[in-house]
């Protein structure tokens, strides 16, 4: 029963990407690859060969005009923060804004610190955009996305 289930999932999902690649309605990054390996050499973590592989795949699909589904999963201290940065670092320098969402307001806290340090060379700026903020208490890019004009 529970195999049937996943079956029918997958099916759906296979149908979900199939539909979405006819679409190419997402937004085909230029990226500037010599960058993103300067930034990742740069970093203070030595990236094993999955997070190399990862992030090769994201920047992949950065490249293609189709909206990414990518879930990051890994063990806590696994490195997916430095896999995200790098992946945020290649869509800011191609001139667009990126979000990173975690599930808790102090999980979005501690991101903001680490990403803050691996950006701070580069003249990027974070911004938190939590639940509990009002919004007078927005700062001025996450202002416009919780407007509507971001």
């Amino acid at each position: 029963m529970v195999y049937e289930e996943l079956f029918l999932f997958q099916l759906k999902m296979q149908a979900y990407r199939a539909l979405n690649h006819e679409r190419a309605d997402g937004v085909a990054h230029p990226l500037d690859l010599p960058a993103v390996r300067a930034f990742v050499r740069a970093s203070p973590f030595q990236l094993t060969a999955s997070q190399k592989n990862v992030l090769a795949e994201i920047l992949h699909d950065l490249q293609r005009p189709y909206a990414m589904n990518r879930l990051l999963q890994g063990d806590v201290g696994a490195g997916k923060t430095v896999v995200v940065a790098a992946a945020l670092f290649a869509v800011v320098k191609a001139g667009y804004q990126g979000a990173l969402m975690v599930p808790t307001e102090i999980l979005a806290e501690q991101h903001k610190r680490s990403l803050d340090r691996l950006f701070e060379p580069y003249g990027i700026q974070t911004a938190p955009l939590t639940g509990d903020l009002t919004d007078r208490r927005l700062p001025g890019p996450a202002r416009f996305a919780a407007d509507g004009y971001g």
